[in-house]
């Protein structure tokens, strides 16, 4: 499937993006993920599984899409997650 463009909206996670790349949000101004979870505790350790991803994923896909290279970045960040 392919997809002319990428709308931040619909990925529930707590990160910022970048042109060509993507970073951690505070866990502050995570208002679309928090509510997914039991309680602050589970909030939490979720976060940090992105956030220790987010720092072992060095390679950022390269490609002349950024919509592409999110969404190739995405398939690495869940295999890190999964670590």
């Amino acid at each position: 499937m392919k997809a002319d463009f990428f709308s931040p909206k619909q990925v529930v996670l707590p990160v910022k993006y970048f042109r060509h790349g993507v970073g951690m949000r505070e866990k502050d101004m995570a208002d679309n993920f928090k509510p997914l979870f039991f309680n602050n505790d589970d909030f939490d350790k979720a976060y940090r599984f992105i956030e220790q991803a987010l720092k072992s994923e060095k390679r950022y896909p390269n490609g002349k899409d950024f919509t592409d290279e999110y969404a190739k970045y995405f398939v690495q960040l869940e295999k890190a997650v999964l670590k």
